[in-house]
């Protein structure tokens, strides 16, 4: 399910417009989907969800899923269909309903929980909509380095997708002091044919949470005093600023890595395959830049 700054819905839904949606319920806005997104515990939640816990997680009230509009109903043509999913409200029946996991997407409302239930990079419907390069940043709690999330995403896009992620992880492997060589990989992204009969490819940048031992000296310095830094358990959500300042400072100095090391290496590889991937990751982020500076251009005073 997405929510974007036009677009509601899901392939199962429909999409509706944003602007509608809001309309429907006056919670939805940017809040609430961030709040939605970063729910982990629900009754019913997709690929991990335990059935004969979701009565006694439903009892106990302990839900952190949303019952919103149906898009479907939302942008329906039939008033009755748009005056249920902009006056009435989730009650008694959806509780019953998600008390014994009887949800499905054709109500006036569905439930929504975290996404990382069914996929936590959120890379899958990314590959459904084929695009061309594809930037992610695994934050995940790892502390040995088996890129979990990011194995289950290539299994899941070979079997439900028939997409086929080619990338080389080894740099990220731990070594003798718990770092690893690199932060970053960049991997292969196979659609097959296209509907005009071409093979279509895409890219990967891949940036993963770790320690390579070029980071800042305070980084160093919390590490030091934090063995399991950067991957501390996800129960722990109460970080004070030298927690959070160094969590910061990580990902900015692996992205800002991965991209002058990206630049570096595709006027000096002489491998084909990683001058096009990292050819094409510059041009879409150079892209990226460009549109953000003509919308957010600076004023001086």
């Amino acid at each position: 399910f997405m929510f974007s700054r036009r677009f509601v819905g899901s392939y199962s839904t429909g999409f509706c417009k944003t602007e509608a949606m809001e309309q429907a319920d006056r919670h939805i806005n940017l809040g609430t989907a961030m709040a939605i997104s970063s729910a982990a515990v629900a009754p019913n939640s997709g690929t991990v969800t335990v059935k004969p816990l979701v009565p006694v997680l439903t009892l106990l009230n302990v839900r952190q899923d949303y019952w919103a509009p149906n898009p479907w109903y939302v942008q329906a043509s039939s008033g009755v269909r748009r005056a249920i999913a902009s006056v009435l409200r989730p009650g008694p029946r959806y509780l019953f309903r998600e008390a014994f996991g009887l949800l499905h997407a054709r109500g006036a409302f569905v439930n929504l929980s975290d996404g990382g239930h069914i996929e936590n990079l959120g890379i899958y419907e990314l590959l459904r909509r084929r695009c061309k390069v594809i930037v992610a940043v695994d934050a995940e709690n790892d502390p040995t380095m088996s890129c979990a999330g990011l194995a289950k995403l290539i299994r899941f896009a070979r079997i439900d997708l028939g997409v086929e992620i080619v990338i080389d992880t080894d740099h990220l492997n731990l070594g003798e002091k718990g770092q690893t060589k690199a932060h970053w990989t960049v991997g292969t992204i196979r659609y097959g044919k296209s509907r005009t009969g071409a093979y279509e490819t895409g890219y990967l940048l891949y940036v993963k949470s770790s320690v390579t031992g070029d980071e800042a000296p305070y980084v160093k310095d919390y590490r030091s005093r934090n063995a399991s830094f950067p991957h501390e358990p996800t129960a722990d959500q109460f970080y004070d600023e030298a927690q959070f300042e160094s969590y910061r400072a990580l990902g900015y100095h692996a992205m800002n890595g991965a991209l002058k090391a990206a630049a570096e290496l595709a006027t000096t590889d002489t491998t084909q395959s990683s001058v096009e991937a990292l050819a094409a990751i510059r041009h879409a982020l150079d892209q990226r830049v460009e549109r953000f500076s003509s919308v957010s251009t600076p004023v001086a005073k």
